[in-house]
């Protein structure tokens, strides 16, 4: 049966190929293997020990983890988001068990991050901070303003002073400094805040295009990803953002910054907004810079 669609096979024909390799092949050794155990061993073992009627017990197979249909995982996924199927229900349609779910701190996280991407003031909080995971991070703390300075008293006017005319000095014969002692550029929050938010338009408007089926010429390609009717799996996102990072050093360079941190912090605000389908705000990227203190 796998032989004859060799070559002709597609998304949906693959999914029909194991259905019937399931009932042509898996089914009926299945039944005769639960036959056999249930007449040979089980029944005659409940009748020994008494007090149970033993035909109403039997051996049973359940190949329901092998008859995943092609679209059942993203359609459980939608109705998980809704809230109405069940952790387990979800689990047992991927194929996974209780052993594959995050742990209560972990999920405790997500929960709090996806709190601080619509929220961003939560980081003011240092109980957010903690439960986030991230390690130490700068806890924002409004200061009040300074008072305004005394004016000074009165004085009485100096006697003007011949100056020589403004202008820079005279730099004839002198050496220009070398490389090195040139002062290194730093990252201001105004900069990098510019480089990252472009950064991301472009990575969201690359992937966007190439998760989103059908989107004509004038739709924001940025805000594409919002528009998906089911969530990417990992390995879609990795697809669609392939390539997004390429010009980042380039753009950092004269930029006093980690750039492979400001990468990775970039890459998983993106990956976290195609999951969510949400929309990118400039104040929570900037809240998440500050908390992973990148440009510190």
């Amino acid at each position: 049966m796998t032989l004859g669609t060799e070559g002709e096979s597609n998304h949906w024909s693959a999914w029909l190929v194991s259905e019937d390799t399931i009932t042509t092949h898996y089914d009926p050794i299945l039944s005769r293997i639960a036959d056999a155990l249930t007449t040979v061993y089980l029944r005659p073992g409940i009748e020994r020990l008494g007090g149970l009627d033993p035909e109403e017990y039997s051996y049973a197979f359940d190949t329901a983890p092998l008859r995943i249909r092609g679209d059942r995982l993203g359609d459980d996924m939608q109705l998980h988001d809704k809230g109405l199927i069940s952790d387990d229900v979800l689990l047992t349609s991927a194929g996974r068990t209780e052993d594959d779910m995050p742990t209560d701190d972990e999920a405790r996280a997500r929960y709090v991050r996806q709190l601080v991407l619509a929220n961003p003031e939560l980081i003011r909080d240092p109980a957010v901070v903690a439960m986030l995971g991230w390690g130490d991070a700068p806890v924002i703390i409004d200061a009040a303003p300074a008072p305004a300075p005394e004016a000074p008293p009165a004085q009485a006017a100096a006697p003007e002073v011949e100056r020589p005319a403004a202008g820079p000095p005279d730099q004839a014969g002198a050496t220009p400094p070398s490389p090195a002692d040139r002062p290194a550029i730093t990252a201001s929050a105004g900069s990098l805040g510019a480089v990252a938010n472009l950064a991301v338009v472009r990575a969201l408007e690359l992937a966007g295009g190439r998760l989103a089926k059908r989107h004509t010429r004038d739709d924001d390609r940025a805000a594409l990803h919002t528009t998906l009717t089911r969530v990417p799996e990992d390995n879609q996102i990795d697809t669609a953002l392939r390539g997004a990072w390429r010009h980042l050093p380039t753009a950092l360079a004269t930029l006093d910054v980690d750039v492979d941190h400001v990468e990775r912090v970039l890459d998983r605000y993106t990956r976290e907004l195609i999951k969510r389908r949400a929309a990118h705000e400039p104040a929570a990227l900037a809240a998440l810079f500050e908390l992973a203190g990148v440009g510190a």
